[in-house]
């Protein structure tokens, strides 16, 4: 099984968790940040496949889940994976425009 279907099973789970199960705050935040973490692996396992629509999607879902979640270094952590996307993708199509009119 490749790692991205484990990622988004795994995120998949975390999700019906968090809607249908009844909880403390304390114990919903630590579950948005499984989600987010969950995500963020589902996103880079996406993006190393080429999937990007699919890892700007988890990216954002990571985003969203760690701010619910009050954690900074997962919210920091998320926008660097946004960044990174976004970088090599735009160096990606910078090169390919370079290799188009040379």
């Amino acid at each position: 099984m490749d790692t991205y279907a484990v990622y988004t099973s795994e995120m998949a789970a975390t999700e019906r968790l968090i809607k249908n199960a009844s909880y403390s705050g304390a114990t919903a935040r630590t579950l948005t940040g499984v989600l987010a973490e969950q995500a963020q692996m589902a996103g880079w396992a996406a993006f190393d496949a080429g999937r990007l629509a699919d890892s700007r999607r988890h990216y954002r879902k990571a985003l969203l889940a760690a701010r619910e979640s009050g954690d900074p270094g997962l919210e920091g952590n998320s926008l660097a994976f946004i960044a990174y996307e976004k970088a090599d993708s735009t160096t990606a199509a910078e090169w390919t425009r370079s290799r188009s009119t040379s």
